[in-house]
């Protein structure tokens, strides 16, 4: 058991750490971002750019509805603890979870990007790597991990969580069709790096004071080159083995399209867009399927005096949950989707504007919205700044957030710093603790011409 508490720390460490790469909500508005496309093909900048190499626009990002830093990890005694020490009492953990834990972390590196007003039209060419990671995690799983004891039952059906590595080249164009209208198009090409994804319908362990009776029902497909996942005397995938060279290979592609749409009313600003409206195949010949299904009993468990199961040292994480390797054939995954409203409203000469986003995300997993309010400040022609307040549906999260932004675009250089999630406490290694979301932009690029109409 302390294996698989191991396997699970990793893997909140890592989306800690790691962070859906996300479009900032917070520069939707501000005039001379080279980035407010990426919400919405028709929003064009003020000027065109050359992003510069590996500073051109990076952006971390995690949201959840409930996980934290804080939620994981405990200082005591000055250490900081898992919450699986027995001295973090179950109840800090538990208070704080939601029947179904959600998140989503990744990142998205640009590595170029240019975009050329050309007459009337402007025209970008983008190419990123992008880093994903989805999981819907139950209650009873964690109170499985900290609270397990002899006479209980838990059902973990529902759990599942999904990673996806790519490499992306978008292609974009957008035109003032007439005064006022801009319609914005984007076509991208996915090439597919890598992709787990684990899924259990059912998960059932009834622990009684020398055996452990388990029955499931899960499927985790993979795909990826160069990746070996071996198996255990019970024909079992055995999940702490794996390796994992460096991929030579495409394991999947896929293709993706953004459409957008701009109206400048003169005394309102209204526009609406839709992203990722596409697909992702994988492979059969780099796939592997594994199927957990059945009823068995582990018996290699140890009951203390407290009642308290403690599974041997030696157990792993497929003595719990065994996947067989099974016929693996080519198969889909879904893109993450987004629909956009915008609506702003210029003030004092186009000084100021006060706008309102929303943004409806439809993951592989599960869906959430977000509400921004947004005020964005541009004093003069190179310099805006914005300020934002955005509120979340259930799915994802019951707080308020403030975000800000600034952008520095003069004709020699555009530089952009900006979150929609203020940081409000962190460690001594600068890690948030008590926030659920979380998102980080950065981008430098050098400015072209702007347009001639």
């Amino acid at each position: 058991m302390n294996r698989i508490k191991k396997v699970v720390l990793m893997l909140g460490a890592s989306l800690m750490s790691v962070s859906a790469f996300g479009q900032l909500t917070s520069s939707y508005f501000m005039p001379g971002s080279t980035i407010r496309g990426e919400l919405n093909p028709a929003l064009r900048p003020l000027r065109g750019y050359v992003s510069l190499p590996t500073v051109g626009g990076t952006s971390a990002t995690f949201l959840s509805n409930s996980l934290t830093v804080g939620t994981l990890f405990y200082p005591q005694d000055g250490e900081l603890r898992t919450f699986l020490h027995p001295s973090v009492d179950a109840q800090n953990l538990l208070s704080s979870l939601s029947e179904d834990n959600t998140l989503n972390a990744g990142v998205d590196s640009k590595i170029l990007g240019v975009g050329a007003y050309i007459g009337r039209g402007f025209l970008t060419f983008d190419m990123d790597v992008k880093a994903d990671v989805q999981a819907v995690l139950p209650y009873e799983l964690f109170d499985f991990l900290k609270n397990s004891k002899s006479g209980q039952a838990y059902s973990l059906g529902g759990t599942m969580a999904n990673a996806t590595a790519t490499a992306e080249m978008a292609l974009g164009y957008s035109r003032e069709l007439f005064k006022g209208f801009t319609l914005g198009v984007r076509g991208k090409y996915i090439a597919g790096l890598g992709y787990a994804k684990m899924h259990f319908d059912e998960l059932n362990f009834a622990l009684n004071e020398d055996v452990w009776g388990i029955s499931s029902h899960g499927v985790a497909d993979v795909a990826m080159h160069n990746l070996h996942i071996p198996t255990n005397a019970d024909g079992a995938w055995n999940l702490e083995g794996i390796k994992m060279g460096e991929p030579e290979e495409l394991a999947g592609s896929g293709m993706a399209l953004d459409l957008g749409v701009t109206y400048d009313l003169g005394f309102a600003r209204l526009s609406a867009s839709v992203l990722n409206l596409g697909f992702m195949n994988w492979s059969a010949e780099y796939a592997q399927r594994g199927v957990a299904s059945g009823t068995y009993a582990f018996t290699g468990v140890e009951i203390e005096s407290d009642g308290s199961s403690s599974p041997l040292e030696e157990a792993e994480l497929a003595d719990f949950v065994k996947f067989k390797p099974t016929a693996a054939e080519s198969f889909s995954s879904k893109l993450t989707s987004n629909v956009v409203l915008g609506a702003e409203v210029p003030l004092i000469n186009d000084i100021l504007s006060v706008g309102l986003v929303y943004n409806l995300t439809t993951r592989e997993l599960y869906n959430s919205s977000q509400l921004t309010l947004a005020a964005t400040l541009t004093p003069t022609r190179w310099l805006s700044a914005s300020a934002t307040y955005s509120s979340f549906g259930a799915t994802l999260s019951g707080t308020e957030t403030f975000g800000m932004a600034f952008n520095i675009h003069t004709s020699r250089v555009n530089l952009f710093v900006g979150t929609d999630y203020m940081v409000r406490e962190v460690t001594p290694q600068l890690i948030p603790v008590h926030q659920n979301n979380i998102n980080f932009y950065f981008g430098a690029s050098v400015p072209l011409a702007g347009s001639k109409y």
